[in-house]
């Protein structure tokens, strides 16, 4: 029998796990690194996060597992060489006895297919975990790992066995064989995302698949943006909105001005509020863009002015003024 969590609330995004690591986003780190902010920003959802996992996990899985249970950790087992591909996100939960079983989420963030075989790197990533629980001193809990890939080039699931194609069947068996769960997410036709049953599952798949397609894009918009509530708060479909906003803008080849209209063309109703903060978000990121491109010459214009005043520079180059004390005190600290 299914025993009670006494300490999962009733809103589920009340869980003070989740609202530890569910924060406003690093609007920078996100362009900087869109896909892989984006997939960690979502899955800190505990709404998205709990239908990704219905969605993987095969079912004789599923009925074994108190789904209640389910708590994100900030631990995390890629090693150096792993960052250059991969990220991962890593949740706790139970079984119905009791017992624990560590789910982590892999996601490729480069969207191209790695050179290094995936079995290899995933060998070597799951027993960092089972090295970390030991190092703890605690009992080892078993990791089911699921791979999300969104890139264009064709990728098929690689297991281990896979790259001693003409091994003897007698050698077979000393390999060290381990399933993994392979998410292509670009092997989904649309109609396929569209039919799954999940509210806001479907959106974010939509969003990883379509991001770098213009045309589809733009078909598909409102189909992405526009989250509807169920049982999840107006405020988390807000955040919700906002980032997948700011994703499909960073990836996406339409331009900014093309984009905005998209935008502003949604019934926003429920809305409204994410969209304005989109439309300063994204304007505000423009100008510092703009910014950013004119600090050398004005390095470069101080050095050889040095009687212009901040104030006339910030005229001079129409930009804020602490923008320009900000470049003075880098020229102080060269001309130490």
């Amino acid at each position: 029998m299914k025993k009670p969590n006494p300490r999962r609330s009733k809103n589920q995004e009340e869980n003070p796990f989740f609202s530890k690591i569910f924060r406003p986003f690093d609007l920078q780190a996100l362009l900087k690194k869109p896909h892989d902010k984006y997939v960690k920003y979502v899955l800190s959802h505990h709404q998205v996060a709990l239908e990704f996992l219905k969605y993987a996990l095969p079912e004789d899985l599923q009925k074994l597992i108190d789904f209640d249970s389910l708590e994100p950790t900030e631990d995390s087992f890629i090693d150096e060489a792993m960052k250059e591909h991969f990220s991962d996100t890593s949740f706790l939960l139970k079984f119905l006895d009791d017992s624990l079983l560590r789910v982590n989420f892999w996601v490729e963030h480069k969207s191209e297919k790695p050179d290094y075989p995936i079995s290899l790197q995933l060998l070597k990533y799951i027993v960092s975990n089972y090295d970390h629980d030991y190092r703890q001193n605690k009992k080892p809990v078993p990791v089911v790992t699921i791979v999300l890939y969104h890139g264009e080039p064709d990728w098929q699931k690689e297991t281990l066995d896979s790259l001693f194609p003409n091994l003897p069947a007698a050698c077979k068996a000393y390999l060290p064989n381990f399933e993994f769960i392979f998410i292509n997410v670009g092997q989904l036709s649309n109609d396929e995302i569209l039919g799954l049953n999940f509210m806001l599952l479907p959106k974010i798949f939509l969003a990883l698949k379509l991001g770098r397609n213009p045309e589809q894009l733009r078909q598909y918009f409102d189909k992405i943006v526009i989250f509807a509530s169920g049982s999840t708060t107006r405020a988390a479909l807000l955040n919700l909105l906002l980032v997948t906003l700011h994703y499909l803008s960073s990836v996406s080849k339409i331009n900014k001005t093309e984009f905005l209209k998209m935008v502003q063309t949604l019934p926003t109703a429920d809305s409204a509020e994410a969209l304005s903060w989109f439309e300063v978000e994204l304007q505000e990121n423009f100008e510092k863009g703009m910014e950013k491109g004119k600090e050398i010459p004005i390095l470069i214009f101080m050095r050889n002015n040095p009687n212009w005043t901040d104030h006339q520079i910030c005229h001079a180059f129409q930009v804020d003024l602490n923008f320009v004390k900000s470049i003075r005190e880098k020229l102080k600290s060269l001309n130490n």
